[in-house]
């Protein structure tokens, strides 16, 4: 795709909400996020993450996921995504092996990042926490 910055992250990653506001900062307009979320935790964590990442950076994630048995211990939860910058669920996948498509169109993350500008808002300054011994 013609001019799109695309980076990409891994599972546990998704996390950690610094990791991809540092790659949106970078110029990234697209994050890649492969992971294999349990069964336990898919369900619950797995899209407000992905959305928050999202919403957060202005950018497109596109989270292909592992889905069914993994090993004798694990059942992966699947639901591959793709999320505008927006937090909109574009695409989504059950948990069995799906191709999704998507029109990414990159003018709307200039859209998403001009309504919510947190990136061009954000002060990278240590916070101090009052009252707290």
């Amino acid at each position: 795709m013609p001019g799109a910055g695309a980076i990409h992250l891994i599972c546990f990653d998704m996390r950690f909400s610094h990791l991809f506001v540092a790659l949106a900062e970078a110029g990234a307009n697209i994050i890649l996020a492969p992971s294999s979320f349990s069964t336990v935790t898919g369900p619950v964590h797995w899209l407000p993450l992905l959305q928050a990442r999202a919403i957060e950076t202005g950018c497109f994630v596109i989270a292909a996921a592992q889905c069914g048995r993994a090993d004798a211990d694990l059942t992966t939860y699947g639901h591959s995504v793709a999320i505008s910058p927006w937090g909109e669920i574009m695409a989504i996948a059950a948990d069995e092996p799906t191709m999704l498509v998507v029109d990414a169109n990159l003018r709307d993350v200039d859209i998403a990042r001009s309504k919510v500008p947190t990136l061009a808002l954000r002060r990278p300054t240590p916070v101090t926490v009052v009252g707290r011994q």
